[in-house]
């Protein structure tokens, strides 16, 4: 069990930035269903059945869930979109609230590698040509918060931070930057449970919000709407 006094429970949360995804529910007793999939196949939906599977092994009504968490991004357009818009849907059939956690925080409270990790770590996401997403984030009591403001990088500035997380995709510039600093670079891991578990200590903030304002967070306009509009 987590920091959460059971008041916010059972809860259901959602993390399908990535190629692969997973959805967790939790009991008031702490009980945890988990199911994980392969993402992104347009003629399958996977994350309504898996959503349906914990909270059938768990025995949770969907009317009795009190909160929700869903990872709101960067991440790829097709899974922010499609991970918010179901939790929405589900949210307002319970009457519940929602936490959006920012992807930065879901990949520091999910990697390994960051679990002894007091320093600042730099979280490098959506990266395309020679730029990268970056976030500045750091741990207290167990919580991750991000640092600053996030944005479009080629590169680092000021004072190094204790390690970065990225994938295969960032930009050598940006890769070039951080080994020259020094800077220890590690794969980025995604899960429901860090989802959750950030958004239940998000909580005390009071971050919960109506279904209808969280949205996924897109550092760039999504290339599916840049040519739709094209178009035109």
């Amino acid at each position: 069990m987590s920091a959460d006094d059971g008041r916010h429970l059972p809860a259901l949360a959602v993390e399908l930035s990535q190629r692969s995804g997973s959805v967790l529910a939790r009991t008031e007793d702490g009980r945890e269903a988990e199911r994980r999939f392969s993402a992104g196949r347009r003629d399958e939906d996977a994350l309504l059945p898996a959503i349906d599977a914990v909270l059938h092994e768990l025995a949770i009504p969907v009317r009795s869930l009190r909160l929700f968490a869903v990872n709101i991004g960067p991440g790829g357009f097709t899974g922010l979109r499609v991970s918010t818009a179901t939790i929405q849907g589900i949210a307002e059939v319970a009457g519940a609230n929602v936490v959006g956690v920012p992807g930065a925080v879901v990949a520091a409270a999910g990697t390994p590698e960051l679990a002894a990790e007091s320093g600042d770590v730099l979280v490098l996401l959506a990266s395309k040509a020679d730029t990268a997403w970056g976030s500045r984030v750091r741990r207290d009591s167990g919580r991750w918060t991000i640092e600053g403001e996030p944005g479009l990088m080629t590169g680092i500035s000021g004072k190094p931070p204790a390690a970065a997380l990225a994938d295969e995709h960032l930009p050598e510039g940006v890769r070039a930057s951080l080994e020259s600093a020094g800077v220890p670079v590690h794969e980025p891991v995604f899960t429901a449970s860090a989802v959750l578990e950030q958004a239940i200590l998000l909580l005390p903030e009071g971050v919960a919000a109506d279904p209808a304002t969280v949205g996924p967070l897109y550092p760039r306009e999504p290339e599916a709407v840049r040519i739709w509009r094209d178009i035109r």
